[in-house]
């Protein structure tokens, strides 16, 4: 940091927002809605856009131009996100945050129509779309898509995968969050006083470069992971077999596959890399040795 710079250590919602107004955050959600189901409204009917290439490209820019700059929850989603993110006990700002996840739901079960209808072009006619100019800038996003079709469910079935995640999986992950945003502890501080803190403070104090400072902190969070671990455990079994029922109905032969195939990387590749580190290890024991 250069000299004579105060690092900032609040968050500048103003760029976001200059005033917070409530209503104005539910009438822009009510036109993110009103966009995104007018061109749902357009195009459900629709099946040109699985014939023809110079049509899908027509969509494809009216859906890119929607998914860049509104998405399905806008500005107001990343507003109240980042709020929830400072105050996890805000019974407001959960309430909003769950709204606009509801409202993320419905748009994305709304539009699960195209992105399916795409991908389940038939593979004889695919090569036409890829090799069409005007989808050159799509060619990676309409591989991606005809590659997932082997892993789709019908569209209902998607349809009711999205309804039920939240209580499959969410509200899981996001109860443990929740417990342990509770928390407080008394820990040693750089002032060297004994002070309350926070789940979030005690966890910068991992990172302190005062020793005493950083074993305060660590057995603060000790004894709160311990309280939290009965509870943690059955999240994580809920979370594995989530999962577990997803990849079965999909058709993945390997737990990490689902994976690899999100990031956009085949499981050749992965388990060729394990295997060049994995039979290597004694170089590092070597270095370690001398070292």
């Amino acid at each position: 940091m250069m000299p004579g710079l105060e690092m900032k250590k609040e968050w500048d919602f103003g760029l976001l927002y200059r005033n917070h107004d409530k209503k104005a955050l539910s009438l822009e959600l009510e036109e993110i809605k009103r966009c995104n189901l007018d061109f749902s409204a357009k195009w459900k009917a629709k099946t040109e856009y699985l014939e023809d290439p110079g049509t899908l490209e027509q969509a494809l820019d009216e859906y890119e131009s929607i998914a860049a700059t509104i998405g399905v929850s806008g500005k107001p989603g990343y507003y109240y996100w980042l709020k929830y993110q400072l105050d996890q006990q805000n019974t407001e700002i959960k309430a909003e945050l769950s709204k606009i996840d509801d409202l993320g739901t419905l748009i994305e079960n709304e539009l699960e129509f195209f992105t399916q209808g795409i991908s389940r072009i038939p593979v004889d006619k695919q090569e036409t779309f890829l090799n069409f100019p005007g989808l050159f800038k799509y060619k990676h996003l309409l591989q991606r898509l005809f590659d997932s079709a082997k892993y789709l469910l019908t569209e209902p079935e998607e349809k009711i995968l999205n309804l039920t995640s939240k209580t499959a999986q969410g509200n899981w992950v996001d109860m443990i969050s929740d417990f342990l945003s509770r928390e407080e502890r008394k820990v040693l501080h750089e002032s060297g006083e004994e002070k309350e803190a926070n789940f979030s403070q005690i966890l910068e104090g991992i990172n302190s470069i005062n020793k005493k400072v950083r074993d305060s902190a660590a057995l603060a969070l000790n004894d709160i992971f311990s309280k939290h671990a009965p509870a943690a455990e059955y999240e994580l079994n809920s979370v594995l077999h989530n999962k577990k029922v997803s990849d079965e109905l999909r058709g993945f032969t390997r737990p990490d596959a689902s994976r690899h195939f999100a990031d956009d990387i085949e499981t050749e590749v992965v388990d060729s890399l394990i295997e060049a580190v994995t039979s290597r290890f004694d170089i590092s024991q070597r270095f370690y040795k001398l070292k």
